[in-house]
């Protein structure tokens, strides 16, 4: 016959094509005894992890049970059995069991379990691609209709509700399209197709009882002339006890016992049972087939391998493929389960954009730091209204509920059945088990749409990755205080203790909420501490509440967050947004409400593991050019070798790993404690049994530009792929207030916070010296000072705390673990912070010294009249005038000091002050901004007539530190013809006039003319 040769040439072809399976399943198919398959093939499409018990897919919120259907393998068993005197054509399928005295052609198969007395031909391998299984489209719902015992009648197509057929009733269908709610038929019930071709949607199941009929109205007619979906799943019947599984559950189609079908069948997200004696002419699709004994199924006409209608005109690519290992497919996501997705249009001018962050990134580049507005944003690189209208046009259309827009034009939120999205995007969804038990949805083909408008990434299809927030472990009270870490990473006593992120906002992402009363009790268990004003009260907002799906840990890792913000920028506004992922595993939604936020960001932390998404890095773009700092702990389980880093892929964000923070004893205890100058000791790579800091190569991730000139030979980094982390911070022995009570955590998620609130001082330092506050994307510039290390211009040893205990980080997280060695490390990064870092990044050029100076010194030379002669002397003093306006007075030379005679030399060191003449404070004073001008004074002590007169013939004033070089102020060497002939700079006298230039020298400019 002409269909044997079709199906024993394309089982010889390769890759199998759908119209050569008489019966095809996604998972499993299992006849009984004395079945026979005649003339078509049977095939098995996705392979199962032997070894996994096959079970119940785990409830969504708000959803009834997902289940598998009554064919699921047991575990061990093969994937598709032959009962005893079975005969079938080729087989294909992942692993195969043959029964006692079965008869089967050629199998195509991974494992193959048999008995001496079977028949078989040649056996293969299984093959690579399997083809997709058909789609079940069906929407809408009619009346009811109702055939009573013995009726005859006929329908035309159209819409109808439930069918129910009695006691050998019979209905003809004419030639169309129809949609049923379900069809349920008793004992000898018949339905008949007219010539022209008749196809039948269902939107449940199909029940028909013993020797009912769902045939062609002639023998000899062809399958392919009666096409039936089914888009309904199996469903359970609930046990009485919550803690038990279901024991049963009625798959969405039964053939009855000595039943007949002629047609196509397809159900995709259920079970077909054929029972005993049940007969089969066409083809049937499932996701599992069971067949009790004596089944009869004949192969006629096959599913079209391009069926019109099962695809939109955008083909989407990147969602479909079997993991490796292979993972538990759990069974069809019901259709009634509510699935949120995130829809992401692409950036006009993708190269544009990444051009520009590089360019504002780049601390040595002219238009560093030159933000954008998130309006400008929108304009120059969001999608268009247009197209962002379309998208939403689509959505309404398709029958999504809109859950969220964004000011970007980027990403629409929407929330959907599952049968509205498989019919909006071609596809059926499935449920597969992670290797931690928990469960994802996922797509059994590539999804496409009728949609013009390019789509760059549809997320909640496929989230393998396994949602973490990254806190460790809590414990007893005695950690690390708020006042200990600012004293351990700024100095004790340092001016830089005045920072507080005052004028800052920084964002926090999580997945669940902290109790409220929790934020105000950490703040109160702070103790006041000498030389540090006391703490403001907490400055915490929750801005965007999801609902969320929190993981274990969650509430701490945000209780955590907040609090290590709080403790390092005590005055910095916290805004904290609770993302959910649902059932799926991405943060599209909460990462664009982040980069939109109506109160912009100036920083956003994240300690949280979740899936990576193209959707989600353009949220992150967004916020590197609006000058948002975006800082991701590195994670807990140490090297993940080759495993999938999730969101640690996100381009414009640094990733923070952790150390364990060592310090100097308290000179007192609190409540009052007394702290050593210096409190910092040392810093150990954080890792012990079974944690350690996150860190390693990201394999397939191009290493960015800023790590090319990095040498990796001693830390074993790749040259070619991404190294991470960047920076570290204390991730152990940290103190929050966790449910009314102190106590004690570790993490990286410590360290991540930590760096957000140490960069919230960074900006306010940046805001106070005429900057915008704001530092964006900081890996450029931190590699940058990172590469000085060891030059005659280090700024890495005065930014940096280089971590070099050659700690591993090889905890069993799938990598052997990188050691921590001197510079950049794949343990550590390039360290942790000093406070010199923040006079680094909070200059406008964070690339030449900025460190501040503490000490002024002046070089004087006396001219042809002395200074201090007469009958009670005179003295000197120094005007020293600051950026700001300010000034500070200093005296060179008191009047019962020795005189400084003719020719004389005279070096004078002094401390820098404090505060100004008028009480205001002096702002740090560094190489690159110092000294704004200098005048001299001489100050009469003696009577009018034996005023003193004072010749300076050089003066040279400079700015140092101790054991550092001068930097030059002034370099004045006189050539001025004085007023009593000499040669100097200045004559000063009691006024001005012949004898001098008066009590005070002009004020000598610093900068250009200042002779340095």
């Amino acid at each position: 016959m002409p269909e044997v040769k079709r199906a024993d040439a394309r089982a010889s072809e390769g890759a199998p094509k759908i119209d050569q399976f008489l019966l095809y399943a996604e998972r499993s198919i299992k006849l009984g005894h004395d079945c026979h398959a005649l003339e078509g093939d049977l095939g098995i499409r996705t392979p199962l992890e032997t070894s996994s018990a096959a079970g119940t897919a785990p409830a969504s919120a708000g959803t009834a049970q997902a289940i598998a259907g009554t064919a699921q393998p047991i575990a061990g068993r093969p994937q598709l059995i032959v009962g005893r005197h079975s005969r079938c054509r080729n087989l294909f399928s992942p692993s195969t069991a043959l029964e006692m005295y079965s008869e089967v052609r050629d199998v195509w198969t991974g494992s193959l379990e048999r008995v001496q007395d079977i028949g078989i031909g040649a056996e293969h391998a299984f093959p690579e691609n399997m083809p997709e299984l058909p789609l079940a489209i069906a929407s809408g719902r009619g009346t009811d209709t109702t055939l009573n015992r013995y009726e005859q009648t006929s329908l035309g197509p159209g819409t109808y509700g439930n069918l129910t057929m009695l006691y050998e009733s019979e209905l003809w269908l004419a030639a169309g399209a129809y949609v049923f709610s379900s069809i349920s038929m008793d004992e000898h019930a018949r339905l008949f197709a007219l010539p022209g071709g008749v196809s039948v949607g269902i939107l449940g199941g199909l029940w028909t009882d013993r020797s009912a009929k769902i045939v062609l109205h002639r023998e000899d007619a062809k399958a392919d002339q009666f096409s039936i979906s089914v888009a309904g799943s199996d469903s359970w019947e609930k046990s009485p006890d919550p803690k038990l599984q279901p024991t049963s559950s009625r798959p969405v189609v039964v053939i009855g016992e000595e039943a007949h079908l002629h047609a196509l069948l397809a159900a995709p997200h259920g079970t077909v049972q054929l029972r005993r004696g049940a007969r089969l002419k066409g083809a049937m699709a499932a996701f599992d087939i069971a067949a009790e004994d004596n089944v009869h199924a004949e192969f006629q006409s096959g599913f079209p391998v391009q069926p019109a209608g099962q695809q939109g005109s955008q083909q989407l690519s990147g969602y479909f493929g079997v993991p490796t290992p292979p993972l538990p497919l759990l069974g069809p996501v019901p259709q009634d389960t509510q699935i949120s997705l995130a829809i992401g249009l692409p950036v006009r001018n993708p190269s544009g954009l990444n051009s520009q962050i590089g360019q504002i990134s780049d601390p040595k580049n002219a238009n560093f730091r030159q933000f954008i507005s998130q309006a400008d944003f929108k304009n120059t690189y969001g999608a268009t209204d247009a197209d962002y209208q379309a998208l939403q046009n689509w959505a309404d259309a398709s029958g999504f509920t809109t859950v969220a827009t964004y000011s970007n034009n980027l990403l629409l939120s929407v929330q959907a059945s599952a049968a509205i999205i498989e019919q909006a995007l071609f596809v059926n969804l499935v449920f597969r088990q992670r290797q931690d038990g928990s469960s994802y949805v996922t797509v059994d083909r590539n999804p496409s749409l009728n949609l013009s408008v390019p789509i760059l990434e549809i997320n909640g299809l496929n989230d393998y990755v396994v949602l973490r927030p990254l806190a460790n472990s809590t414990g007893a009270s005695g950690s690390f205080s708020a006042a200990d870490l600012r004293n351990a990473y700024l100095g004790v006593g340092s001016p830089l203790q005045s920072l507080d992120g005052t004028g800052q906002v920084v964002g926090i992402v999580d997945f669940a909420t902290f109790t409220a009363s929790d934020i105000p009790g950490y703040a109160a268990l702070q103790f006041p501490v000498e030389g540090q004003p006391p703490l403001p009260a907490p400055n915490v907002t929750i801005v965007a509440r999801e609902g969320g799906n929190p993981t274990s840990g969650s509430t701490t890792e945000a209780t955590l967050d907040v609090d290590m913000v709080y403790a390092m920028a005590p005055a910095a506004q916290i805004l904290f947004f609770q993302g959910s992922s649902g059932i799926t595993g991405h943060l599209d939604d909460i990462l664009h409400a982040m980069a939109t936020s109506s109160t912009p960001l100036t920083l956003a932390s994240c300690s949280l593991g979740f899936g990576y998404s193209d959707n989600a890095n353009q949220a992150l773009g967004e916020m590197a050019i609006t000058g948002v700092t975006f800082f991701t702990a590195s994670g807990d389980s140490g090297d993940i070798g080759t495993n999938d880093p999730g969101n640690l892929k996100f381009v414009n964000q640094t990733l923070v790993g952790g150390t364990f923070l060592n310090t100097n004893s308290l000179i007192s205890p609190p409540p009052s404690p007394v702290y050593p100058n210096p409190y910092y000791s040392s810093e150990n790579t954080w890792t012990g049994k079974g944690f350690a800091t996150g860190g390693g190569i990201m394999n397939g991730v191009n290493i960015p530009d800023y790590q090319v000139g990095v040498s990796m030979a001693t830390n074993g980094g790749s040259t070619q792929f991404r190294n991470y982390p960047d920076v570290a911070m204390v991730a152990a022995n940290a103190e929050i207030f966790f449910q009314g009570a102190p106590g004690s955590i570790g993490g990286t998620s410590v360290a991540a916070p930590l760096w957000a609130g140490f960069m919230a001082l960074v900006n306010q330092f940046n805001q106070q010296n005429g900057g915008a506050g704001k530092a964006g994307f900081i890996n450029p510039t931190l590699y940058d000072i990172g590469l000085t290390r060891g030059t005659a211009d280090d700024l890495y040893s005065v930014c940096f705390h280089d971590i070099a205990d050659n700690g591993n980080n090889g905890v069993g997280g799938g990598g052997n673990g990188f050691n921590a060695v001197a510079g950049y490390d794949l343990c550590t990064g390039w360290g942790t912070p000093q406070a010199g870092l923040i006079n680094q990044l909070g200059s406008p050029t964070p690339l030449t010294p900025n460190q501040p100076l503490s000490l002024i010194r002046f070089v004087i030379t006396t001219g042809a009249d002395d200074a201090g002669g007469g009958l009670h002397g005179s003295s000197q003093t120094a005007d020293c005038f600051v950026p700001g306006g300010g000034v500070f007075t200093l005296t060179l030379r008191t009047s019962s000091d020795a005189k400084w005679d003719n020719g004389s030399t005279h070096e004078v060191d002094f401390p820098i002050p404090a505060t100004d003449n008028n009480g205001n404070p002096v702002p740090m004073l560094t190489e690159t901004k110092g000294l704004t001008g200098v005048r001299i004074n001489l100050v009469q002590h003696n009577p009018d007539w034996s005023a003193d007169n004072w010749d300076i013939a050089n003066l040279q004033v400079s700015l140092f530190n101790p054991g550092s070089p001068q930097v030059c102020q002034l370099n004045l060497i006189g050539t001025s013809v004085l007023q009593d002939g000499s040669i100097g700079l200045v004559r000063l006298s009691k006024s001005a006039g012949s004898s001098g230039n008066g009590p005070s020298s002009p004020i000598f400019s610093t900068g250009p003319g200042s002779g340095c």
